[in-house]
C-alpha cells in the first residue's frame, strides 16, 4: 500500500509514463478474476463476458491490471458473504467497454463526485449496539 502510494506521488510530481504494449485485454481481466478468487474468505462467484472472445488493444497492461484488480477487490470486500460479480467487456471498433457490477450496496449518491478525487475513501460505518 505505502508502494502505491510513493508511485502516485511520483506519478503526480512527473506525469504517469505508460508502457504501452500490445496485449489481449480479455486474457488480463480473466488472470485478474483468477488471482481475486485465490485471496477469497468468502462465496464468490464472478461470471466474464466477452464479445469477440479475444479483443487486442495497445495499452499500459500493468495499470489497466491494478485498476481491474482493485474493482474486484472491492467489490469483494465490500459486499455481504455471499459475492457475485459480473464481468462484461465489450468490443468496438475505436474502443473497448467494460463493466464490473456486483450485489454490494454501492456508493451514495452524494459521494459519487468525489470517487476520483485522490486518497478519496468511501466509509460506510456501522455500529452495533
Amino acid at each position: 500500500m505505502i508502494e502505491k502510494v510513493l508511485q502516485m506521488d511520483i506519478d503526480a510530481s512527473r506525469g504517469i509514463v505508460l508502457q504501452r504494449s500490445d496485449f489481449d485485454i480479455i486474457a488480463m481481466v480473466a488472470s485478474a478474476i483468477e488471482v481475486a478468487q485465490l485471496n477469497k474468505t468468502k462465496t464468490v462467484e464472478v461470471e466474464l463476458f466477452a464479445d469477440p472472445g479475444s479483443i487486442l488493444i495497445k495499452g499500459d497492461e500493468s495499470h489497466l491490471k491494478n485498476v481491474i484488480n482493485n474493482l474486484l477487490e472491492n467489490a469483494i470486500k465490500y459486499a455481504g458473504p455471499h459475492v457475485k460479480i459480473k464481468v462484461e467487456i465489450i468490443g468496438a471498433k475505436e474502443h473497448v467497454q467494460i463493466h464490473i457490477t456486483d450485489n454490494g450496496k454501492g456508493i451514495a449518491a452524494e459521494y459519487h463526485q468525489q470517487i476520483f478525487d485522490m486518497f478519496f475513501r468511501y466509509l460506510r460505518a456501522t455500529y452495533m449496539m
